[in-house]
């Protein structure tokens, strides 16, 4: 026979082509019945409630495409929570449908949205999702939603394809805030002289940082053996409140509330102290709380030393109690503490030039630009004491 001296002639490259094409033939899928593909919604981010809130969530198959599937028409009813949610969008660009004749999207009601594609000629066909839909996180603090397919997907009838199971997509938004975005509460000095058998009002800074989500926040100041805190108040009320949460004889817990959003400031607490009889030093804490959902990055409280004083006189050292504080909106030097006790004040920039020498009104606040990043400041009190500082930012 023909075939046995066709095979026993030697022919041996083309006996292995014929080999070859065989085994690709039965490596083909059978895409000429009809075949169930699952439907995967996948997200491809994870929102952040301090930046970027956009979810993109792709809508594909569990397996390719096919020309044969004969695949013209899809249509996916989307449903999602809309109060953590809200939908944007429809995505084609980088999908199957990216060069389909007619796509689009629309709201069948406030918690599903129906996007679709189809060609009239030329099947969907290749790897990847079929489409997109850009959603954006509402909520305030991070939690987890889903988004699935609401009723069953529609497809031309010509299709070779059925649907099957449905995988939902899950959505996790977290918080990851800047990292300079800190609540930072602060004593003047880290150490403060006071008289014995006398009470003293020692100033507190709290500084909010801007762009954060906060309305209130709790503060606890404690004392150890060497003192008693005897009251805790806010310097400057304006529009903010201060609510005592918890009082001992040693720690303070107060909570600062604003109607509002808190905007960028610097808070001025005074916590009065007494030292205790024949204590001669003490200390004294502020720690803050990390307020949830308000994409602060940290919470850095503050101590300072407190020296109890025989002698008479002035029950703490006005020196003591200036501080400088960069005003992290106008970028501003401001003196906190008990600026009534300026009469004047000189500043240097750094190439030695006075650019301020001003008499100053015991009301007025004082204030200096901060567009130098060196200068000297001298500051003349009543008492004829001159403090020399260098603002460096």
């Amino acid at each position: 026979m023909w075939w046995r001296k066709f095979f026993s002639s030697g022919n041996r490259g083309i006996i292995d082509g014929i080999k070859l094409i065989l085994c690709l033939l039965v490596g083909i899928p059978q895409v000429f019945g009809q075949r169930t593909v699952d439907v995967v919604l996948e997200p491809l981010s994870r929102p952040n409630i301090c930046g970027d809130r956009d979810v993109a969530i792709t809508i594909g198959l569990n397996t390719p495409l096919y020309v044969s599937d004969s695949l013209l028409l899809f249509e996916f009813a989307i449903a999602y929570d809309p109060s953590k949610l809200q939908f944007v969008a429809p995505l084609f660009a980088g999908t199957l449908a990216e060069n389909a004749e007619y796509s689009g999207s629309g709201r069948v009601d406030s918690a599903t949205v129906r996007v679709y594609a189809f060609n009239v000629t030329h099947p969907f066909r290749g790897q990847g999702p079929l489409c997109g839909l850009l959603f954006r996180y509402r909520g305030q603090c991070p939690d987890t939603t889903s988004v699935t397919i609401a009723q069953s997907p529609e497809k031309n009838i010509e299709a070779k394809i059925e649907f099957g199971t449905v995988r939902a997509a899950s959505v996790q938004s977290l918080e990851l805030p800047v990292s300079n975005r800190s609540l930072t509460a602060q004593f003047p000095n880290d150490t403060i002289q006071i008289l014995r058998r006398q009470e003293t009002a020692i100033p507190i800074v709290v500084t909010v940082p801007p762009e954060i989500a906060l309305s209130k926040l709790t503060a606890t100041i404690t004392a150890d053996s060497g003192v008693s805190l005897r009251r805790v108040t806010l310097i400057r009320p304006d529009t903010l409140q201060l609510d005592t949460i918890e009082i001992t004889e040693q720690s303070w817990k107060v909570q600062i509330a604003s109607l509002s959003r808190l905007p960028a400031q610097a808070i001025e607490l005074s916590c009065i102290v007494e030292p205790h009889a024949n204590s001669t030093v003490g200390r004294v804490w502020i720690a803050l709380e990390h307020p949830p959902c308000a994409c602060v990055a940290s919470a850095v409280g503050d101590s300072t030393l407190i020296v109890v004083e025989q002698s008479s006189g002035v029950s703490v050292n006005q020196e003591q109690l200036l501080m400088w504080r960069l005003d992290p909106v106008s970028l501003a030097w401001e003196l906190c503490g008990p600026t009534e006790s300026v009469t004047a004040l000189m500043q240097w920039d750094q190439l030695g030039r006075l650019i301020v020498n001003h008499v100053w009104c015991p009301s007025e606040p004082i204030r200096l630009s901060a567009e130098s990043r060196w200068s000297a400041v001298v500051l003349f009190l009543q008492n004829g004491t001159m403090l020399r500082t260098v603002l460096v930012r």
